[in-house]
């Protein structure tokens, strides 16, 4: 969190009803019409994210809604809460969060639905979703021309030791525990943050402490372009770039409101199997009637085994993996040999565990992995 410029990037209080004093906008940060209504639907739907129970802090940072119910934060604010990761997280004993909106409304946390292993995001679900403002919409994809675009960080802010007190006093005010901001300025440009790895969006806007979680609007739009996480004084601020987010296949599962859809539609194809309207060879024996219950040998001419076969060596294509597979699965260690290309090895261990009788087995383990959901669809009619 860090103020990058001194002058020309203020911290405009929100008041009591959600209006805000556009006398001191920047003349530097150009806003389209009609700006009020794009910023007071931001300011609604931001949150003050508060820490419950036996926590260090009585408030860890800023949120907002990103779909029904749903609020998106800082990862690192959150896990001071929790314990676990990926989609696997509970709150520690004694401890829980809430949500308190610019209006003074406040709803609690349910369950926190994921700290993403790579953006410092975490998606939280209330516990209550009736009366809640509209959540805002975030954008799938990323904007041409980025550096330079208008954009305002809308969040709470807190005492921060980390930039000058004067400097801070100047441009938030005394008393900003209290109060909800929008903070003008401009996207800097895409890098990293602090020779990190991770993609960053880089902008100028006036942050402090608690302002992390907040979004970082377009104000062109109204989209959401970034969820601000951190900064470096007198550098630049940093934003994670939501649209990349949105690439997430894991993200899709949940109801966030990326505009447009995040979850390519053609996707659902795969599951509709399209017909020609042709005229039809005279039945032979059924492909795609054959599953691992059938009893050996293998017929490697049979399309539905041979779709098996051509769907594990593509998808497991180190052989050591599929030798640790085929040992997991029964198939005896040194009974078969592993030299050769992915799709040869693959042939002798499907035939080795059909012989075996333990190929249900393998399928079945493969199928069942959490990690191989992206062609679980594929073996599930043949188990």
């Amino acid at each position: 969190m860090a103020i990058i410029r001194n002058i020309g990037r203020p911290a405009l209080r929100v008041a009591p009803g959600l209006s805000v004093d556009w006398s001191h906008w920047p003349e530097t940060v150009e806003i389209t019409e009609p700006p009020h209504n794009r910023v007071a639907r931001t300011v609604a739907a931001v949150g003050r994210l508060m820490a419950k129970g036996n926590a260090p802090m009585p408030w860890v940072g800023s949120c907002f809604l990103a779909g029904p119910g749903l609020v998106l934060a800082a990862s690192f604010a959150v896990s001071s809460v929790t314990e676990g990761a990926g989609t696997s997280v509970a709150f520690q004993a004694g401890k829980q969060l809430s949500v308190q909106f610019a209006d003074g409304s406040a709803k609690d946390v349910a369950r926190v639905l994921f700290l993403h292993p790579f953006f410092r995001v975490a998606l939280l679900e209330l516990a209550d979703g009736d009366g809640l403002p509209e959540p805002l919409s975030i954008a799938s994809t990323s904007p041409e021309n980025l550096g330079g675009r208008d954009v305002a960080v809308v969040s709470c802010a807190g005492t921060d030791s980390r930039n000058a007190p004067d400097v801070v006093a100047k441009i938030f005010g005394e008393g900003l525990d209290e109060f909800f901001f929008v903070q003008p300025g401009k996207v800097l440009g895409l890098g990293t943050f602090s020779g990190g790895g991770a993609p960053g969006l880089l902008h100028d806007c006036s942050t402090v402490g608690g302002s992390s979680g907040g979004p970082l609007i377009e104000l062109a739009s109204g989209d959401v372009l970034g969820l601000h996480t951190s900064g470096l004084a007198g550098a630049n601020n940093y934003a994670e770039p939501l649209w990349e987010l949105a690439r997430d296949p894991v993200v899709w599962d949940f109801d966030i409101f990326f505009r447009p859809a995040a979850r390519p539609p053609w996707l659902d194809a795969w599951g509709t199997p399209v017909v020609p309207d042709v005229p039809q060879p005279s039945p032979g024996p059924a492909a795609g009637t054959w599953t691992v219950k059938q009893l050996p040998p293998l017929d490697f001419s049979n399309a539905t085994v041979q779709l098996l076969l051509r769907t594990l060596f593509t998808a497991f294509s180190s052989t050591e993996v599929a030798m640790s597979i085929a040992l997991d699965a029964g198939v005896t260690r040194g009974t078969v040999d592993d030299q050769g290309s992915a799709e040869v090895v693959w042939r002798r261990i499907l035939d080795k565990a059909s012989t075996k009788g333990v190929l249900g087995t393998l399928v079945q383990r493969v199928h069942d992995d959490p990690e191989n959901r992206g062609i679980a669809p594929i073996l599930a009619p043949m188990l």
